[in-house]
């Protein structure tokens, strides 16, 4: 199938088994990750309709309001953990196609971007830490997606999504996942 990965819906396909395979490697999981069909359209878990060329539903979100309210340690560590989940997936299509990841970042990877800054506005106001942080989080993703198992497990994770549309995060068995993962690379 390596030779559909290079259209438009395989970079997708890529992209978004970035960010499953991280959510699996960080986090909690996902409950399912999608492809559009060709109306453009996806059916996520709520019934709601959303219009955009892939999605991932995490297990668990970071929300705005819990940032607000608690800045504790953990709710860092998960900040960073999150921003990593929601880079993993341009980073590996830049990765896939050879590109650079500001070159994703201004096409198909903008909310991807922006997600992860909002969340590093919050968990790190002051700007000259918060690059630092961008930094940091950067080099735990580019680490991240040279590891072998990693990429081979993209590559699985993006076969099923451009052939089924659709992943569910049961049935994602990924060998040796270590949820807590060292963040310092």
């Amino acid at each position: 199938m390596a030779m559909k990965l290079m259209s438009k819906r395989g970079h997708t396909a890529i992209h978004e088994a970035g960010h499953v395979v991280a959510f699996c490697h960080f986090s909690n999981g996902i409950y399912a990750a999608h492809l559009a069909g060709a109306d453009g359209a996806i059916v996520d878990r709520d019934g709601c309709t959303v219009h955009c060329l892939g999605l991932v539903e995490p297990r668990t979100s970071f929300d705005e309001a819990t940032l607000r309210k608690d800045r504790d340690a953990a709710v860092y560590d998960a900040g960073i953990r999150n921003m990593v989940c929601s880079l993993a997936g341009p980073y590996a299509e830049a990765r896939h196609r050879k590109i650079s990841a500001d070159a994703v970042a201004l096409s198909y990877g903008t909310d991807d971007f922006n997600g992860a800054d909002e969340i590093a506005t919050h968990i790190e106001p002051d700007p000259k830490r918060c690059e630092h942080l961008h930094q940091r989080v950067e080099r735990i993703v580019r680490k991240f997606l040279r590891e072998p198992e990693v990429w081979c497990q993209i590559q699985a994770v993006a076969d099923v999504l451009f052939r089924d549309g659709r992943i569910g995060g049961d049935h994602i068995l990924l060998p040796r996942i270590d949820r807590r993962r060292d963040l310092d690379p």
